[in-house]
């Protein structure tokens, strides 16, 4: 299968947790194993954002125009998304979230200008970003109710 399409429904798939979890906090299920919901989407939120991180630390470690920049913001990114899973699962901490998503966008889209990710793959992240930002900002007007 060609790497395009690979990447987008692995894309895609990722961002199925987001909009299930959210759904099951809009619907008051249960998750399996009385899991919190909220805590659940808060700590997928992290590790999606800190997969984000890694692709900027790659890219960081594979161009040389990009080094110093991309390793700083990876891990600065990483980092606080570790800090904001010491807060408790709340509607601040979701929209915070929101706005590293967005955060990592705006990343990307120097990434992009500078021409250190693909256009295809670029305008991926930003179609699933926009997805993602609009089921957390959801989430937390719902939760701030």
């Amino acid at each position: 299968m060609p790497l395009k399409r690979v990447a987008t429904s692995l894309t895609y798939a990722g961002a199925l947790p987001f909009i299930g979890v959210t759904f099951c906090i809009g619907a008051a299920w249960r998750l399996p194993f009385d899991l919190d919901a909220v805590t659940v989407l808060t700590l997928y939120s992290a590790v999606i954002c800190s997969f984000l991180a890694g692709i900027h630390w790659q890219i960081g470690l594979t161009q040389s125009v990009a080094n110093n920049y991309c390793l700083f913001f990876s891990n600065f990114v990483a980092l606080l998304a570790w800090a904001l899973l010491l807060i408790d699962s709340s509607w601040k901490v979701i929209a915070a979230f929101a706005v590293l998503f967005v955060a990592l966008l705006g990343f990307d889209t120097t990434l992009y200008k500078r021409r250190l990710i693909p256009g295809w793959f670029f305008a991926l992240r930003i179609r699933v970003s926009i997805l993602v930002v609009a089921v957390l900002a959801f989430t937390a007007v719902s939760l701030r109710q």
